[in-house]
Formats: C-alpha cells, sequence, structure tokens
C-alpha cells in the first residue's frame, strides 16, 4: 500500500507545486531515490507493526500509509519551517479537508482519492477520524513559520506545544482505527490523564534522542528547534548532557505515573469494555512508541533504560549488554 502512494504521488507530481524531500524529486539519482523510497516505507510499516501490533494487516496498510504522508511533510517542514503550507501532504491533506462554518466537509484530494476512499469504506466512523486527525496536525505545523525563539518560559508549556507537534490527535485516531473503537467524548474523559501522560512519554522520547541530530541541523542550516532538551537547558541553565539526564529521568517517572493510572482505572471498575480495549491499546502504543525506527536511529548505538510490559505494563529491563528482555507475563 504505501508503494502504491508514493508511486501515485509520483504520477501526479507533474500537475503538484507540492514539495519533496530533495532524495525523492525527479532529478534525484535512481538509487538515492531507491534507498530513500525503501527507508520511508520500511519505517512506516515497522513503526505501524510496533505500535498497533494487534492491528488487521488491511488497516496497518492504511495506517502506514498516514505514516508516509505525515514523514513526507514533516522532511521537509522540520529543517525548512517557511515550506509550512507548501508540501505535497499540504496539498494533498488540506484539500481532502476544508473547514466551513465549523463543520469539516470531506473533498478528496485527486491524488489521494483512492486511499481516502478505501479508508472510509474500510470504516466510516473512525476511518473519518483517521483522516481528520492527519488534517489537524498538518494543518497545526503552519504555525511553525511564526513560532518566535525562547517561546518556551517552562517544561508544561513545551509540553503543552509538543503535544500538538507530535500529532497526538493523529497517534490517537491510528489507535482507534487500529482497534476499530470509537470512543464518544464522555467515554474519553476517564482516560484523559493517561492520555496526557501518553503525550508527555512521546514528546520527551523524541526530543531526547532527536536532540543532537535537531540542535546541529539548528546550527547549521537554521532549522527549527522545538526541543524539550532546549528549554530544560535554557530555563534552568543547565549543560546539555544534564539536560539530557533530566529528560530521561522524567521519561522513566512518567511511565511509573502512566502505571499506576491504568491500574488504578481497571481497578475502579468505571471503565467498560469499549474503554478498556482502547487504553490497552495505548499501552501497547506506548511500548511500541520507543522502539521504533526512527527512535533507534536516533539513539545512534544506544538503547532505552526502561520499557514498559505490554501485556501487564511492568518494568522490563535490559536482559544483556546488548538486548532488551521482551518477555511477557
Amino acid at each position: 500500500m504505501t508503494k502504491n502512494l508514493l508511486n501515485t504521488i509520483y504520477t501526479n507530481s507533474g500537475q503538484s507545486q507540492g514539495k519533496l524531500r530533495l532524495e525523492l524529486q525527479d532529478k534525484s539519482s535512481g538509487d538515492v531515490r531507491a534507498r530513500k523510497e525503501s527507508e520511508l516505507m520500511a519505517t512506516a510499516m515497522k513503526s505501524t507493526t510496533y505500535m498497533f501490533p494487534e492491528v488487521s494487516p488491511v488497516r496497518a496498510g492504511m495506517i502506514a500509509q498516514s505514516m508516509v504522508l505525515i514523514f513526507l511533510h514533516g522532511d521537509v517542514v522540520e529543517p525548512s519551517p517557511d515550506d509550512a503550507d507548501q508540501t505535497i501532504t499540504d496539498e494533498m491533506i488540506m484539500s481532502l479537508w476544508s473547514e466551513t462554518n465549523g463543520s469539516e466537509e470531506q473533498r478528496p484530494a485527486k491524488a489521494l482519492e483512492g486511499s481516502a476512499k478505501g479508508v472510509m469504506e474500510e470504516d466510516s466512523i473512525t476511518g473519518r477520524e483517521l483522516l481528520a486527525g492527519a488534517f489537524k496536525w498538518v494543518k497545526h505545523t503552519g504555525g511553525y513559520k511564526s513560532i518566535p525563539a525562547n517561546v518556551f518560559g517552562s517544561l508544561r508549556n513545551c509540553l503543552d506545544y509538543r503535544s500538538e507537534d507530535i500529532g497526538r490527535e493523529l497517534l490517537l485516531a491510528q489507535l482507534t482505527f487500529s482497534c476499530d473503537v470509537s470512543l464518544s467524548g464522555e467515554e474519553r474523559a476517564p482516560l484523559d490523564r493517561l492520555v496526557r501522560l501518553y503525550s508527555d512519554h512521546v514528546s520527551l522520547t523524541n526530543d531526547l534522542y532527536s536532540f543532537d541530530k535537531e540542535e546541529h541541523e539548528h546550527l547549521t542550516t537554521g532549522a527549527l528547534l522545538v526541543n524539550a532538551i532546549d528549554v530544560l537547558r535554557r530555563v534552568h541553565t543547565i549543560s546539555t548532557p544534564t539536560a539530557k539526564q533530566v529528560a530521561q529521568d522524567l521519561i522513566l517517572d512518567v511511565e511509573v505515573q502512566f502505571y499506576e493510572e491504568f491500574k488504578t482505572l481497571l481497578e475502579s471498575k468505571q471503565l467498560n469494555g469499549r474503554q478498556e480495549w482502547w487504553a490497552n491499546g495505548l499501552v501497547e502504543c506506548l511500548a511500541g512508541h520507543i522502539s521504533t525506527p526512527r527512535h533507534l536511529a536516533d539513539m545512534e548505538g544506544g538503547r532505552p533504560l526502561l520499557l514498559l510490559n505490554r501485556k501487564r505494563l511492568t518494568p522490563c529491563f535490559p536482559a544483556g549488554e546488548d538486548t532488551l528482555d521482551f518477555r511477557r507475563e
């Protein structure tokens, strides 16, 4: 499915003004483009498998397609914020959804029409949430152009912004689509703290493992630097290594809080079966997120200190020097 989506994008590229990263443009050599395509598709599929291990094969392909679109967009706007609103994903997603008088009307873009139709035919309710989640994230990145330097006065301010920046609503929509459970606002309310802790964990993990790369791009190309490590060292006047250690400690603390909140919710018996199924999916997503290919690449040989057991949500510490214990109790 991901290859078909890329082929559709290329087929329509002659009529498109949307930007792609250099390696995927027509002027790139065949080998360079092939390698980037392979990396992109593998990352999308592996990320889907790690984060949504119970998803059906058909829906896995559709979620992977949504990840490809997001990766294509992020690879352009992160190093060049001025290109927000001008990527191939902008062109496809923003014409897919339009906001009129506070309501959203579905409008498939030509290049995305087949994929969008497939998602909606698979499930019109959770499929709509998936497409809307992509729309909201792409729309959010349009604000990259206007973020002033040193805008965040605290880590909490940064994490609140990052909850949108990481595409939280898209991630939750992917979860909803994967487990085929769409919760009402009332059903989601008891899970709000669990979702916030999930969001903080994703944000801190992303920022910790991608900081060196992001700072290098910021210093060499002027790329946007919105990262919790930078906020910690600037606000608290500490060194980069100390800021990274603080972030690592916070990640472990958030995992403990997440575990306690999940345990409390289950023991309280206040969740119905649908809510429990969705919450368990969130656990899977959190545990799988840190092992996604993009994180492993950013670690450059390192590894996380702690992973959550996917079935019982208990800590799994390294079993050996270079391996992690993924045994399910």
